[in-house]
Order: structure tokens, then sequence, then C-alpha cells
């Protein structure tokens, strides 16, 4: 064509390629403009189209607000809820699947996204809601990780293997998987481990702890100034509880057979019900041999048997 330029009829067919390119690998939703913050948020519906996680792993990032994960009725994945002004979300994929972000310009501090994300069961997550509310409910796939903030957590999960570290948020959890690692600074953790033979592992630095589980595999809680409970049936993988000045309270049923190993620090020890120090320095209850080991240093010790207050540590001035 006369006059024309190839060079620039080819640049222009690059570009239009390359934002195709992008449009196929980024998708967003974004809440209307506004100058001022609204006062109903986007109306709740489908915020992305549904999509797939090829690789495995779903990781969602949501600062603030609130976030419920249910599972799929099929194979995908679907957003739903509402967006407030200055808020957009965004997919892309990553090495290990597909990662789905709040992005938040924090215009207007009191509106808050409210998000659904329907999720396939076998589809492991990674969630990460620093200061936005969580509620989940069975999924998780073959590992869950949960990383919170300031706001209470509600987990129900299957996944096999479990992290939830938060701040001081409180924790209300109910796991079913057979390695579970918990971590928590402030916020108070309550745990139902229903699966016989899981690996606890519970930390808290001034948060109070409460584990139930039917018969413990190993398992291990940790707490500076929190207090720990743990209701369990009879086990025979090894149990250490630690705090520094936390209470330490064992709730074992009726028949059990330990041995129970007491590191009471500056207390001292009432034992009852014709309880009695053995030559190795264990207290053996009935003819087992599972191994509970309970250590504190200025925390109560306390041991129950169906409710019946087996051995309690007291303070000297008590």
């Amino acid at each position: 064509m006369k006059g024309s330029n190839p060079l620039g009829w080819w640049a222009r067919q690059i570009s239009v390629a390359l934002i195709l390119v992008a449009s196929l690998s980024t998708a967003e939703a974004q809440a209307p403009p506004s100058n001022s913050p609204p006062s109903t948020p986007t109306p709740a519906g489908l915020l992305l189209p549904a999509f797939r996680v090829e690789g495995g792993l779903l990781r969602v990032v949501v600062p603030r607000g609130s976030l419920r994960l249910r599972p799929s009725p099929d194979e995908q994945v679907r957003v739903s809820g509402r967006l407030a002004a200055g808020q957009r979300l965004r997919l892309a994929p990553t090495v290990e699947g597909m990662a789905l972000r709040l992005l938040d310009e924090g215009r207007f501090p009191e509106a808050e996204a409210i998000l659904l994300v329907e999720v396939p069961a076998l589809v492991s997550l990674a969630v990460d809601v620093d200061n936005a509310r969580l509620d989940l409910e069975a999924v998780g796939g073959d590992r869950l990780t949960v990383h919170g903030g300031g706001q209470n957590l509600r987990v129900k999960s299957p996944a096999r293997r479990v992290v939830v570290r938060t701040l001081s948020g409180n924790l209300a959890l109910q796991l079913t998987g057979e390695m579970l690692n918990i971590d928590s600074v402030s916020g108070a953790v309550d745990l139902d481990a229903a699966v016989s033979g899981v690996e606890v592992d519970v930390q808290s630095v001034s948060g109070d702890v409460v584990i139930r589980t039917p018969s413990p595999g190993p398992l291990r809680a940790a707490s500076v100034s929190g207090a720990v409970t743990i209701a369990a049936g009879q086990g025979e993988a090894p149990v250490s509880i630690e705090t520094v000045s936390g209470d330490i309270d064992v709730r074992l049923p009726d028949p059990f057979a330990a041995v129970i190993r007491l590191e009471p620090g500056r207390n001292l020890v009432d034992l009852r019900g014709g309880l009695l120090t053995s030559a190795g320095g264990g207290i053996e209850v009935g003819a087992g041999r599972w191994p509970l080991r309970l250590a504190t240093v200025s925390g109560r010790l306390t041991v129950r048997r169906a409710g019946t207050v087996l051995l309690v540590s007291v303070r000297p001035m008590d």
C-alpha cells in the first residue's frame, strides 16, 4: 500500500498479541471507582471467571475483611462476594499453581471485602489473612498452611499436613490430619485433633492452649505464660508438655497406664490415690509405659483420671 509502514504495522500486531497473552495469564476484578466511601459495597456475585488450579496449590492472600473457604461442586475454583472501592482481585499463575490476591489501596479503612472462595477438595491451600477473619471448612487437600494476624481464625480441615501460625487472633481448630503444627503468640488455641495417632506440635507465648485427642501420637505442647490443658485417651507415643509460668492440666481416661515424669520447678507435688514415685523417678500408673513428661518452672501441675485428681503440685507458699 502506498505510504504504508510495514515495520509500524508489525509493531502494532505484536503489541496486540502481548496484550492477549497477558489477559490469559492474569485475571483481575475491581470494584467500581468512587470519590467517596461507598454506603453499599459491590453487590454479591461472581467476581472472577471460574478457573482450575494446575499444579495443585492455591495461594489466597486477603489482608483485611473476611474470607470463607468452602468445597467446590466440581474441579474449578469460584470466587464470589463483594469488594469495596479501591479493592480488586488479581489472579496469576505460580510455580506451584495459582495465586489469588486481594489488592487494597486502603482509601476507606472502614470498607471491607467479603469473599467466598470455593475450592476443589484435593487442592492444597496456602492462606495468608493478615488482619482478616477466616472461616475455612472441608478443604485443604494434602497440605494446608494458614498465616494469620490479629483476627480470629476457624479452621475445620481434613488436610493431612496442617501448619497454622498467628499473632493475637484466637484459633478454633478441628483437624483430622496426620501432622499438625500450631504456633500462636498471644491468641488462645482450641484444638480438636480427632484422629488417633496424630502428631501434634503446639507452641504459644501467652495464649492458653487446649488440646483434645482420642489417642495421641507424638505430642508436644509448649507455652511461656499460657495455661495448657490436654484431654487425651490412652496412647503409647511420647507426650511432652512444658511451660514457664503457665499451669498444666492433664485429663486422662479411666483406666489408663503410663509413666509420668514430673519437672515441677519450685513447686511441691502431692500424690494421691496411692501413687508412688518409682526407683527410676517416674510415677507409674497401671502397668503401661506410656511416657508423659510434664515440666514447668512455676506453674501448677494437675493430672486427673476421669475427673479425679491423681496428683497436683502446689507452690510452697500455698
